[in-house]
């Protein structure tokens, strides 16, 4: 029998790369009944949609991954999926959104039984991040060069050692709490530091909970979050509750 929840939120697929568990996500998908499934940012490794034809060619069970998403899109199915811009993938998104039929949000809110909830990338905040496109490009081709001419544990090792320096986890989960607060938000979820966490903090007498959604690419645990009836949980894959938010 499936698990039923309200919501799954996923973030940092990374559709295109050597590394990504499209694989565990159909399977972690395909376990549930849900409502709404927001991707919250990064579905596709790059945002140049030629290049998903050629260097970052999608195998099998990524298209199949983009198939699930483009029949959940069918009225008959009653769920609602909303697709969040992150840093990777926004040259792709007017193109494969049309495509999906998936609105395109830079952050997406929405409130349920007096609580409000906030879904953002992250990347906003990320102080580390170079916001040159021409550095953003070259790092990227740096990636990808490691993925096509080298072992994949020694990619992902290198892949690892570069998310410590590159991505200031500090700094998305503090931007992300008091980007929260001004909103009014309960909840906010992020995704982009592929490092999974749900933290609450209490700023002016308010509660609010930071979760982050962690990853379905690299060698890290692969996670996703789940909201039912208000209450919040980040599970490892496959069923493994790590937290509650």
């Amino acid at each position: 029998m499936k698990n039923k929840v309200d919501v799954i939120l996923v973030s940092d697929i990374h559709l295109g790369a050597s590394h990504c568990h499209a694989k565990e996500l159909q399977n972690m998908l395909e376990s549930y009944v849900f409502k709404k499934l927001i991707l919250v940012g990064d579905v596709f490794q790059h945002g140049n949609f030629d290049r998903l034809h050629k260097i970052d060619r999608l195998d099998k069970t990524q298209w199949n991954v983009l198939s699930m998403l483009r029949k959940l899109t069918d009225p008959e199915m009653d769920v609602e999926v909303i697709w969040i811009e992150g840093n990777h993938d926004w040259k792709v998104l007017n193109i494969i959104g049309a495509m999906l039929g998936i609105p395109i949000f830079d952050e997406y809110v929405w409130q349920s039984n007096g609580k409000k909830f906030l879904a953002i990338h992250g990347h906003q905040f990320d102080l580390l991040l170079p916001k040159n496109e021409l550095i953003n490009k070259a790092g990227q081709n740096i990636n990808l060069f490691m993925q096509k001419h080298f072992h994949k544990k020694f990619t992902r090792l290198i892949s690892k050692i570069g998310k410590k320096f590159s991505r200031s986890i500090e700094f998305v989960r503090n931007g992300a709490i008091s980007y929260a607060n001004d909103k009014h938000c309960d909840y906010v979820f992020c995704g982009h530091t592929h490092f999974p966490e749900s933290i609450t903090k209490v700023m002016n007498d308010k509660k609010i909970t930071y979760l982050n959604c962690g990853t379905w690419a690299d060698g890290a645990k692969l996670s996703y979050i789940t909201i039912t009836n208000d209450e919040v949980y980040l599970h490892d894959y496959p069923y493994l509750k790590i937290a509650r938010g």
